[in-house]
């Protein structure tokens, strides 16, 4: 029997049988008691069908949270859940790299310390945007919207420097680099 979130009329957790909620399969394993850190471990393996295996592993987390586990016992997630949430800590490491070279890189370019900030607060004012529009979508991040998100920003910031550099070229015009007529041999 395993106990719910549900409630009796006095208040007690409803109690269930563990095949109503999952299928039991039988495997032999070794006898020994698995051990990871100096502490023993129990492994628990499951297959997800129907829901996004993140969602899944959010509702798990948020039912392990409100159990109380004993002293010494703790819980972590690991497989594709592990994986997942890896690779979004990498991708938001990646973002902000991202951010600090793309403005090391402007700083250098244009020899100014204060035209890259422009660049850079189009380029979070534009992050700012589809931020809030994904909330109010009530949009899950996932990978593919922090590919997204990242190539936003290098569009921004793109269009952002032709426009700082078509201002200094309309400010400073002897500043321009003067072409060549086609028919110059020199």
């Amino acid at each position: 029997m395993i106990t719910t979130s549900r409630t009796d009329a006095n208040g007690a957790p409803l109690l269930v049988l563990l095949r109503q909620v999952a299928a039991i399969t039988e495997t032999t394993r070794p006898d020994v008691i698995g051990r990871r850190d100096l502490s023993r471990e129990v492994e628990i393996s499951a297959n997800v069908m129907g829901r996004s295996p993140g969602k899944v592993a959010a509702d798990v987390k948020k039912t392990l949270d409100k159990m109380c586990l004993h002293a010494g016992y703790r819980y972590s997630f690991g497989g594709s859940t592990k994986s997942m949430n890896e690779s979004f800590i990498y991708a938001v490491e990646a973002l902000v790299l991202d951010v600090i070279f793309i403005y090391m890189i402007l700083a250098s370019q244009f020899g100014s310390f204060l035209q890259p900030l422009a660049i850079m607060t189009a380029a979070a004012d534009a992050g700012g945007r589809a931020a809030r529009v994904a909330a109010v979508r009530q949009q899950r991040v996932n990978m593919f919207s922090i590919i997204g998100f990242i190539m936003l920003i290098g569009l921004v910031t793109k269009n952002s420097i032709l426009l700082v550099d078509f201002a200094n070229q309309a400010r400073h015009p002897a500043r321009r680099v003067r072409q060549r007529p086609p028919d110059d041999p020199h």
